[in-house]
């Protein structure tokens, strides 16, 4: 049987019924607010399971602290005699004490209270709705329903032959009463912080029913919980995962783009002192380095190109800027100390009184030709091209004494591969800016005076030291040097 709804019922009913019951939910759920008790806190309690906290924080998340960032923490947890968890553990509660505290009278209160407004507003508006519009069908779904949903939309209109899409203002009265609590958070939210679980009627008729009081015990025993907590932080094994974030970073993006290089300027780094600050600032050129860059640092006799010792394509870089077509022309390491040499040369080969000149003369502007060792790259003694027509045996060392150069190589704690560069670092910079990953000018030292010249080569592979080249290093030391044209 199908009715049609006079448009005076939406004036007189429809709208009615919802704009009282949405006022009306606005101003219980204002008045639950109001008679809400705030329950009383226990500050040695919050202070306890705050620091529990920031314990349990601090593990999970050591990762991303430095080494010594974490160890101050942990200090000020688990430090013996000091530490907080050590110190300060709070005594356990009296079991008996705990027993008879129960809960707070006052919160109960509070709670009755919310209960009852919220139960007589609803009486009071289910009372006016079934009295006033009583036997009234408000409203059609636009859709059909099967006649299962007769008993959800059309109470109080019993009428078995009347279509299960029409809906009665009691089942209306129940529908805007439990979907409307979302939009009454929403205009309440412009005038004031409200909080949206006291308008859920949901919620409301959930707390009515109550439930079973639990009861009360003294809880986990502080003391074991702290030492718990102590035992966690002294076994965990820190690891610091952001050591070299930037570097990974970088390397990512250019294995992503290979030709990333060209979208950044080449980095020129004028220091104008030699002391350690001025020193850290070639963080940027260790990163640059790090990830197969290539640049030029100044040395203790001229100016070199310099790449990272495992870097295939530095070392092309460096012989393509240089114009070298024989990539058979050996490239030097760069090293700290005679220490880091003796890890990349064969110093068993060379006879005592050949090392003791080496102490005497490095570090200095000398390049001793030795034997390789096993730690050298294999792109320092081959090249991929030719690997089975030729193969180094021999390596050129060379230790300068200038602090930029110290400063790369024992940072990275690994000899830079390396090959002159005779001309001055601005000149470089405005010449070959394009080809360049860095160019580091620094001045000469008060207590050095840098000459312009090539090293010494010496050649330490031979029955005899020989002169491959003379440059600004004293050979001296060295007892029966044969120039390179008489060994040849």
């Amino acid at each position: 049987m199908g009715i049609l709804l006079d448009p005076k019922i939406r004036d007189n009913a429809l709208l009615p019924i919802f704009v009282v019951v949405v006022l009306t939910s606005m101003i219980r759920s204002s008045l639950m607010i109001l008679f809400k008790s705030d329950p009383k806190v226990d500050v040695k309690e919050v202070k306890t399971q705050s620091m529990l906290g920031r314990c349990k924080m601090l593990r999970a998340a050591s990762h991303f602290l430095t080494e010594k960032a974490f160890k101050s923490r942990k200090a000020y947890f688990v430090k013996k005699d000091v530490g907080v968890l050590v110190k300060s553990v709070p005594k356990a509660k009296d079991p008996m004490e705990a027993l008879s505290g129960g809960s707070d009278p006052m919160a109960a209160m509070g709670m009755m209270k919310g209960q009852m407004v919220f139960m007589v507003s609803q009486g009071l508006l289910a009372y006016w709705v079934s009295h006033l519009f009583s036997g009234f069908l408000v409203a059609k779904t636009p859709f059909p329903l099967t006649f299962q949903f007769k008993g959800m939309l059309q109470r109080g209109v019993e009428v078995t032959s009347l279509e299960p899409g029409y809906v009665s203002s009691l089942c209306w009265y129940m529908f805007v009463m439990m979907s409307s609590h979302s939009l009454i958070g929403l205009v309440q939210s412009f005038f004031t912080k409200s909080d949206v679980e006291a308008e859920d009627p949901m919620m409301a008729m959930m707390g009515t029913m109550g439930g079973a009081p639990m009861m009360p015990g003294g809880g986990p025993d502080p003391a074991k919980t702290y030492k718990a907590e102590q035992d966690n932080l002294e076994m965990i094994l820190h690891e610091f995962v952001l050591e070299n974030v930037e570097t990974e970073l970088w390397r990512k993006w250019k294995n992503q783009i290979p030709h990333l290089e060209q979208s950044f300027p080449v980095l020129l780094l004028v220091l104008l002192r030699l002391d350690e600050a001025h020193l850290n600032q070639l963080d940027t050129v260790l990163h640059s380095l790090a990830t197969d860059g290539m640049g030029v640092v100044p040395t203790d006799t001229q100016n070199a190109y310099v790449t990272a010792m495992s870097s295939k394509r530095g070392t092309q870089r460096i012989y393509n800027i240089k114009g070298v077509a024989d990539q058979r022309k050996p490239l030097s390491l760069l090293c700290s100390d005679l220490s880091m040499a003796s890890r990349y040369c064969d110093m068993t080969a060379i006879p005592r009184r050949w090392f003791q000149a080496l102490k005497t003369c490095l570090p200095g502007p000398y390049t001793f030709i030795l034997r390789a060792s096993a730690e050298v790259p294999r792109v320092v003694l081959e090249h991929k091209a030719h690997s089975k027509i030729w193969k180094r045996r021999e390596v050129g060392i060379r230790v300068p004494d200038h602090p930029v150069v110290k400063h790369l190589v024992q940072d990275l704690d690994a000899p830079l591969l390396s090959s002159s560069a005779p001309a001055d670092a601005w000149d470089i910079w405005e010449q070959h800016k394009s080809k360049l990953d860095f160019v580091v000018a620094a001045p000469a030292e008060d207590w050095q005076e840098i000459q312009e010249g090539a090293s010494t080569v010496l050649d330490l592979t031979m029955e005899e030291p020989v002169l491959r080249r003379q440059g600004l290093g004293d050979v001296s030391a060295f007892e029966g040097v044969i120039e390179a044209s008489v060994a040849s």
